[in-house]
């Protein structure tokens, strides 16, 4: 808006306060929208690859955008260690349409689930964000299942009470838990009447090893 007023008058008198004013219509185009995209929805682990994430204006602007991106965290794959980026901000120049950041895989040798990255839009400078806008990165695992051994910490025990340690050992630490089902037989008896014992073992992801421990019952036969 402009006001206008009088500021002094040479032979005539203002008739009290005068002031007129004028609005002036803006005519420039609304800030553009913003829209994210990515070139691939999955990438594997090894060898490396490459998804190209693509912020696109719904117009070309007069200014620089610039495009603030962040991982999610719902994401299951971690930074630094199963990708990485060019950075998280899109800088679109003055007349442009588009900008990009691209994510790598990093290889490991853990076997791991299905791993995702979940980008998504946290600010924007000259221009909106169209909405919500997310992408969504599959990394493939490429890494064997490992191999489970069983190993007892001794051979006999004594009834009354005695005990010994099975233990699952892998032969590589696993991204996931590895769950080992055991079964016995022979003329003991489980159930506590010879014996008790867990049936299951549970390796925890990042461990080489967990136990479960036999007991023998004493009885009078």
């Amino acid at each position: 808006d402009v006001i206008v007023t009088i500021d002094k008058v040479v032979n005539a008198t203002e008739d009290i306060a005068q002031s007129v004013k004028v609005k002036i219509t803006d005519d420039d185009d609304p800030e553009p929208t913003v829209t994210l995209s990515t070139s691939v929805t999955s990438i594997n682990e090894n060898p490396a690859q490459t998804a190209t994430i693509t912020a696109t204006l719904s117009t070309a602007s007069g200014k620089d955008v610039t495009v603030n991106l962040g991982i999610n965290g719902a994401s299951t794959a971690t930074a630094g260690l199963d990708y990485t980026t060019s950075g998280l901000q899109i800088v679109i120049p003055a007349g442009s349409l588009t900008g990009t950041i691209t994510l790598t895989s990093e290889n490991d040798s853990l076997d791991e689930f299905l791993e995702t990255v979940l980008v998504d839009i946290v600010g924007v400078t000259n221009g909106l964000e169209s909405g919500t806008q997310q992408v969504s990165v599959d990394i493939l695992d490429d890494d064997p299942e490992p191999t489970v051994v069983l190993e007892s910490s001794a051979t006999d025990i004594a009834e009354n009470g005695g005990t010994l340690t099975l233990t699952a050992r892998l032969n590589a630490v696993s991204g996931r838990p590895v769950t080992v089902n055991l079964g016995f037989s022979g003329i003991a008896q489980g159930g506590g009447v010879d014996y008790s014992a867990a049936g299951q073992i549970v390796i925890p992801a990042g461990q080489l090893t967990a136990t479960v421990v036999v007991t023998a019952i004493q009885d009078l036969l």
